[in-house]
């Protein structure tokens, strides 16, 4: 028999985990488009560069470059990227072997990166690119040309 106070908890309980099992399903996902392109820096295609389209709203889409410089998007809710406006950050290191803090334990003591494209693409909020992700796939075919 279930007294006021097991009723009330019940309930209680139904109220919080019912909407967070309906919760956030696929109509709360960003709509999202096939993207990609390519990267060249001083004229050449880029390589193995991590490319990072960070929409106003919605999931980050990433992708890696190809030995031609392509890349294809890609995010934690499928393949493309959201539509919309983007801030887009390039990066591409090289590992030099020099550490990176010098007061660390040696054992936790990492490789400081070269960065082998310009640093102050490596960060949406300095890089001056943006892209603007259709929901017409064949517009979604960006080019970015880095310089010094």
């Amino acid at each position: 028999m279930l007294t006021p106070f097991r009723s009330f908890s019940l309930i209680a309980l139904c109220s919080v985990a019912v909407p967070a099992l309906v919760g956030c399903g696929a109509s709360d996902a960003p709509q999202l488009a096939d993207a990609g392109g390519i990267v060249f820096f001083k004229g050449k295609p880029v390589a193995s560069a991590n490319v990072l389209f960070i929409p106003e709203k919605g999931p980050v889409a990433v992708g890696t470059t190809n030995e031609q410089g392509v890349f294809n998007l890609t995010t934690k809710n499928g393949k493309g990227a959201p539509v919309g406006n983007h801030q887009v950050a390039i990066s591409l290191f090289e590992e030099t072997g020099e550490v990176a803090d010098n007061d660390a334990p040696e054992a936790k003591q990492s490789p400081r990166p070269k960065p082998l494209i310009p640093a102050k693409y490596t960060s949406h909020l300095t890089s001056g690119l943006k892209a603007t992700v259709s929901t017409d796939a064949a517009a979604n075919d960006f080019a970015f040309d880095l310089a010094e």
